[in-house]
């Protein structure tokens, strides 16, 4: 898959809506995200994707596995970064390690559904379905629908959660700011001069 063109889409998650929403909004805005905005959490975010061994923190291999074969289908890579080549899925389990316990729970709740959906569908794990398949499961969750029903409801809530996290870890990153954005790679800061009038001579 070497273009949006061949890539199989799931509704709203398309690398062009997803670049264009992260350009549009910013970091700044997806800070203000429930369960991303805290600052251990926000600074997780830089301390993932260095190119070393990576050791999960708070899931299991299984649960990893699931979870960033959901990420690469949210934000594949093509002429420019993934998710996983970020470290999304590395920034997805560092901050559910730094998350509280209610958090956690629904996060781990929203794998056990996807990996009940897909049993219950297909009798094999999300992972070991073929592409299309595991599409056809996540556009049924996605926000292309308007409503969903009670059986698909904590799975839709779920998917809506890790797409947020994916956008997050993702332009967060100093790779997807580079070649995703074409932004500098360093961030310049200057500090703010305070008022440099003489007392009563402030101009309005």
């Amino acid at each position: 898959m070497n273009n949006d063109e061949d890539t199989p889409k799931v509704q709203n998650l398309t690398r062009r809506g997803v670049i264009a929403a992260g350009a549009a909004a910013g970091v700044a805005t997806l800070a203000k995200v429930p369960g991303l905005g805290g600052p251990s959490v926000a600074g997780a975010a830089v301390a993932v994707g260095d190119g070393s061994t990576w050791q999960p923190k708070f899931l299991s291999s299984q649960q990893v596995e699931l979870m960033s074969r959901i990420c690469d289908l949210i934000l594949p890579a093509t002429e420019t970064p993934g998710a996983l080549d970020t470290g999304a899925d590395e920034y997805i389990d560092l901050s559910l390690s730094l998350a509280d316990s209610a958090d956690q729970l629904r996060f781990l709740g929203g794998l056990s559904w996807m990996e009940e959906r897909s049993a219950e569908l297909h009798e094999k794990r999300f992972v070991e379905l073929a592409q299309d398949q595991q599409i056809a499961l996540l556009r049924e969750i996605s926000d292309e629908h308007p409503m969903h029903s009670a059986e698909l409801s904590t799975g839709a809530a779920f998917f809506t959660d890790i797409k947020r996290r994916v956008l997050f870890g993702h332009f967060t990153s100093k790779k997807a700011r580079v070649e995703a954005l074409g932004l500098p790679a360093e961030v310049r800061r200057e500090s703010l001069r305070g008022c440099t009038h003489e007392d009563g001579t402030h101009r309005r």
